[in-house]
């Protein structure tokens, strides 16, 4: 199995870190929200012309709910 480090970003005004921490949380659980984007991150072996392997970090920007 491999490993991904998924994130969700989004600006927010509030009075507190915990204030817009609670605020991302109620949009996130919203069945009702747009915020379903998000990117993954993770490791993708390379095999170049040469044979040699080499790992880099890449990205996927994945929307969960794709618009029509």
């Amino acid at each position: 199995m491999k490993q991904y480090k998924v994130t969700w970003e989004i600006d927010l005004d509030a009075r507190s870190p915990r204030a817009a921490a609670k605020e991302a949380l109620r949009i996130q659980r919203d069945p009702d929200s747009i915020a379903t984007v998000f990117d993954v991150f993770y490791h993708k072996n390379i095999k170049a012309k040469t044979g040699k392997v080499s790992s880099r970090y890449t990205h996927d920007t994945i929307d969960l709910m794709p618009r029509r």
